[in-house]
């Protein structure tokens, strides 16, 4: 009768002096998508919406006089229009204050709606930035179809494009995504370092760092913001270049579309997700 109990004795011997196999938690669908992404990598899907706002910026100043993300110029274009100025413009007060009031709105629609959904959860992050693409391919789809008004379907008459009310129709939509941008740069945390549309205040962060050259990887913050002036340095040279060859908007569009389509698709589908914190002994 001791047969029985030796073997239960091997066998937890045994046991003990193998690794035990702890099972793999295998993550459900719902949390894949309702759990938040970790923000580490953000920086990089930040980097390539420097490089649409280069090309949107460029393309729409370049074409209509107005900016739809950086609105420090939009605001002194705005105050010139009081007086008239600039000459040969009769739109540009309208131009620079839908361009105004829609980017204000996107920053507050995005801040207070992803806020309460959860601004770092995959799914609420990937639907911000395929709104901000769609909006975009709106305004590329006009240009397709020739509803906006460029120097390409004017004969490179400036003063028609400029006098003509149709510049005015792609302004909000872009301006509003622009807002919604800048938005998501903030609540991923990178606000101070990419702003992704504001770039004054980049320049004198530079200037003013102490560490400006030390090599790199060895100062992150400065890192990014020189990363964050090349991108959109980027984006801008790419949108004058096409503009020379008469392609403008509907290329630029189309491109800065196309880039924030395979971001949406970046954070579904790469982006790991944000690690539980380990408790502390």
């Amino acid at each position: 009768m001791a047969a029985p109990q030796e073997d239960v004795e091997k066998a937890a011997s045994d046991s003990e002096g193998s690794e035990a196999v702890v099972p793999t938690k295998k993550v459900s669908i719902r949390d894949y998508w309702t759990k938040e992404i970790d923000p580490r990598h953000g920086d990089w899907l930040l980097f390539a919406c420097c490089m649409t706002t280069g090309l949107l910026d460029s393309s729409t100043f370049r074409n209509w006089g107005s900016f739809v993300s950086m609105q420090t110029g939009n605001t002194i274009i705005l105050c010139l229009s009081t007086a008239g100025y600039p000459y040969g413009q009769p739109w540009a007060w309208a131009a620079t204050l839908i361009s105004l009031v829609s980017f204000f709105l996107g920053a507050f629609t995005c801040t207070r709606v992803t806020s309460l959904f959860g601004a770092k959860r995959r799914l609420v992050l990937m639907s911000n930035v395929l709104t901000q693409a769609c909006l975009i391919a709106v305004a590329a789809a006009l240009a397709t179809a020739h509803v906006l008004v460029t120097d390409g379907n004017t004969n490179d008459n400036v003063a028609a494009v400029l006098e003509d009310a149709r510049i005015l129709i792609a302004i909000g939509p872009l301006a509003f995504q622009s807002g919604a941008t800048i938005a998501t740069s903030r609540l991923l945390g990178f606000g101070n370092e990419i702003p992704v549309t504001v770039y004054t205040s980049t320049y004198a962060a530079l200037a003013a760092d102490p560490k400006l050259f030390v090599l790199p990887g060895r100062n992150k913050p400065r890192d990014r913001r020189v990363m964050a002036v090349i991108s959109i340095f980027s984006g801008a040279l790419i949108a004058a270049w096409l503009e020379r060859r008469s392609v403008g908007p509907i290329a630029t569009f189309w491109m800065a579309a196309g880039i924030k389509f395979i971001l949406a698709a970046a954070v579904a589908t790469l982006f790991p997700r944000l690690k539980p914190a380990e408790p502390k002994p």
